[in-house]
């Protein structure tokens, strides 16, 4: 479900099913550094030496530090953690679900809700290359950027149903992953889903 990569270059995998947290590393086997008793990893999120993990259904956001110890460090209300982002100043950005929110938590585990999206997730987070958040939502399917006060400014809403994945350039030019209809065959009888990438350059 998760990538991301340590500072020491070892990538972390966050893993559905089991809901583990994964260290790869060049010519060494592979090394569990955490596992949940929630079912998936959705999310990862780097900060110096600490890792954090947010783990779903009913989420919580993991603390595991460099000497492989992990505690809970977030626990909200919402059933789902889907993203994680941590700013310059080392706070996490948290993006939750069913309803959709993003919280802020600093590194002492004080916590405060930034925005209520209007929609039933937040799916995905980035930085700009001027180091604001960008978030995707799901239901409907819209792209925000943060600006230094933590107002949100709607960059794209296209009709889709999620923004499932952003990107960043250094010229300023975003790139975002949207799905077009519903993506849950579990719950409409197989309705297949689509796929297209759309993309708008932001001026700064």
């Amino acid at each position: 479900w998760s990538v991301a990569e340590a500072p020491d270059g070892s990538l972390l995998l966050g893993t559905g099913g089991d809901g583990r947290v994964i260290r790869l590393r060049t010519g060494q086997a592979q090394q569990t550094l955490f596992d949940a008793p929630e079912s998936s990893i959705f999310a990862l999120a780097v900060a110096g030496t600490r890792v954090y993990a947010a783990s779903s259904p009913d989420g919580r956001v993991y603390a595991i530090e460099s000497d492989g110890t992990s505690r809970t460090f977030f626990d909200p209300q919402e059933k789902y953690i889907w993203a994680l982002s941590v700013d310059t100043a080392g706070r996490l950005w948290v993006g939750a679900g069913d309803p959709a929110v993003i919280y802020r938590v600093d590194p002492n585990g004080a916590s405060q809700v930034i925005y209520h999206p209007p929609a039933a997730h937040v799916v995905s987070f980035a930085r700009d290359a001027s180091g604001r958040l960008l978030a995707g939502t799901e239901s409907p399917g819209r792209l925000y950027r943060f600006d230094a006060s933590d107002k949100p400014f709607v960059v794209l809403d296209a009709g889709a149903s999620e923004v499932r994945a952003i990107a960043s350039d250094a010229s300023g030019a975003l790139y975002a992953a949207v799905v077009i209809g519903s993506s849950d065959d579990s719950t409409t009888g197989g309705e297949t889903a689509s796929v297209s990438v759309a993309s708008t350059t932001v001026t700064t």
